[in-house]
């Protein structure tokens, strides 16, 4: 049965800022009415018992402090500096100092209606972001250039699409064809990515017109983990000085496949233009921007994809991301762990995303954009 006054809170708080009120007899009850509303990712606000009712404030996204005051002016529920998305939280109890209705709720909510009052405004926000997304986006250190450069007013729901908008991202074509060979920096993972480029194929499309050759002869053993690789697959491997690697594409240029190994790009060794192949640039995630264009600076000719490497062990995605969105490469491959050849996956704006989300702290998230 329903509640008598369920409707009018409803409407009542429906325009305050996009939230609104859930009635339930239990915390399940009132947060599945909010994902119905919001879909599975709504976020709760508040939880609180009124009597036998159970009243969760929701909304689609995480609040400004604009709507939290504006819930606090109408007489609603204030936001408590607790947001958590749907089934995070479903059973805040009795003991939540935050929680309205307990011991320094009041005190925490004027604290926090003085906050969001007062909040500063960003320094060289830009009419596309501002506020709390910008600072999202910091945290999650994209670098303040790309920030001004976005053009629209994105929401933290809008960041699958940003990242579609803001970076280019390869077209996939399988079976992958051609002569491709691996640029970066020592220990950078080219010969790594090109070992599960090559078990993704063969294991897919077999090894027939595959050849592997590697170039990545100045280091003790360079060529020894390719070797192995390419005996494994029974793939054959050859090993050559970079000046023969030309004749050598002219002679394996009828093969579906060649994948080339190149030694590691320093100051010193800059990478050298091999015209019948295409260059895939490898980047680790780790790297700062500035190590990122240094590298870059040091490449013969212009690469025709990007692998970024490392993933996993990735603080924040942001400031590789953001130098991939100045030079306008096409993101081909993200490569997050060490398992051939699942841990190499094809890129998209929506595993990027996901990848972003993933790495947010819930907790830190809460207290900071409440």
């Amino acid at each position: 049965m329903q509640e008598p006054n369920q409707t009018k809170l409803e409407a009542d708080h429906a325009q305050a800022g996009g939230t609104r009120i859930f009635l339930g007899r239990s915390p399940r009850e009132a947060i599945a009415k909010a994902r119905a509303v919001f879909g599975r990712d709504a976020v709760i606000i508040e939880q609180r018992r009124r009597g036998a009712t159970v009243e969760i404030v929701a909304s689609r996204d995480f609040p400004e402090p604009a709507q939290t005051t504006v819930a606090a002016a109408t007489g609603g529920p204030a936001g408590t500096g607790a947001v958590a998305s749907a089934g995070d939280r479903p059973g805040a109890g009795p003991t939540d100092p935050t929680r309205a209705g307990a011991p320094g709720a009041a005190e925490a909510d004027t604290a926090a209606q003085g906050q969001s009052a007062q909040e500063p405004t960003v320094p060289g926000a830009t009419d596309g972001v501002t506020g709390l997304m910008r600072q999202r986006l910091e945290s999650l250190g994209f670098e303040p250039d790309f920030i001004n450069r976005l053009d629209a007013p994105y929401g933290w729901r809008d960041l699958t699409l940003l990242l579609e908008r803001q970076l280019r991202f390869a077209r996939q074509v399988t079976p992958l064809t051609g002569a491709y060979r691996m640029v970066g920096a020592p220990g950078c993972g080219k010969t790594t990515t090109l070992i599960k480029l090559l078990a993704e194929h063969v294991l897919r499309y077999g090894r027939h017109g595959v050849q592997l050759i590697s170039t990545d002869n100045r280091r003790l053993a360079g060529c020894e983990q390719l070797a192995e690789a390419a005996q494994l697959l029974n793939v054959p491997c050859l090993e050559l000085a970079e000046d023969e690697l030309p004749d050598a594409l002219q002679t394996y240029r009828g093969s579906s496949l060649v994948l080339v190994d190149s030694a590691g790009v320093t100051a010193a060794q800059p990478a050298p233009v091999a015209a019948d192949c295409r260059d895939v640039l490898v980047l680790p995630a780790t790297w700062q921007p500035g190590a990122l264009r240094r590298l870059r600076s040091r490449l013969g000719g212009q690469p025709a994809a990007v692998a970024l490497t490392h993933v996993d062990h990735a603080d924040v995605l942001g400031p590789c991301l953001s130098v991939l969105a100045e030079w306008q490469l096409p993101l081909a491959w993200l490569s997050r762990g060490p398992e051939l050849p699942d841990d190499l996956e094809r890129a998209t704006p929506e595993l990027l995303g996901e990848l972003l989300a993933s790495g947010i702290d819930r907790s830190q998230m809460s207290a900071t954009f409440a």
